[in-house]
């Protein structure tokens, strides 16, 4: 199982190098939609981004310290292999449906990613940081509570600084969700 956990790794890490460039070339698109979301207009702005990578980080801890302490390789490949599957729903939704970031939109600070990628702002059909955290939730039901609950409140920071869209929001469990099912029917883990 060690051997997977680390195929599904380095899966991970040449998917995520793709999705950087792939990210590219969706901001040069010149097609993008930018939506008249009501629900905008009804949730008031505030700049809550610097709360934002905190929860994330917390997150991250949490998994990190499981997957040591449990030493739990099998729900670390499924973790792997259910991201890729994510990145792949999100990049197919993102080519499907190019949006624009709202007119009053803030971008997100992602501290970790921002060392490795460029700066992005419309790759927003779905949000890959709600989605991840519930796909933590499906596959850790020890700490369901606590990655679901993260997971909307991180939708909710989102929605506060326009960084996405209500339906990205809100498709984004659904295909978290999706990218575990999938994931378990074709590998059987």
């Amino acid at each position: 199982m060690l051997v997977w956990a680390l195929g599904s790794f380095a899966l991970l890490l040449g998917a995520s190098s793709l999705l950087s460039r792939y990210l590219s070339w969706n901001e040069l698109r010149t097609d993008l939609v930018r939506l008249n979301d009501p629900v905008l207009k009804v949730v008031p702005f505030c700049d809550v981004r610097r709360w934002l990578s905190p929860v994330l980080f917390v997150n991250v801890g949490v998994l990190v310290v499981h997957i040591a302490v449990r030493w739990d390789m099998r729900g670390w490949t499924l973790h792997n292999l259910s991201f890729v599957m994510m990145l792949v729903l999100r990049c197919t939704c993102i080519w499907l449906c190019p949006l624009a970031i709202h007119a009053d939109g803030r971008r997100v600070r992602d501290l970790l990613l921002d060392k490795f990628t460029p700066s992005y702002k419309n790759d927003l059909l779905f949000s890959g940081h709600v989605a991840h955290l519930f796909i933590l939730g499906v596959i850790f039901a020890e700490f369901r509570w606590f990655f679901w609950t993260s997971s909307f409140a991180t939708a909710a920071m989102l929605l506060a600084i326009r960084a996405h869209y209500a339906i990205d929001v809100f498709l984004a469990p659904f295909m978290g969700f999706c990218a575990v099912t999938l994931t378990r029917t074709l590998t059987s883990l």
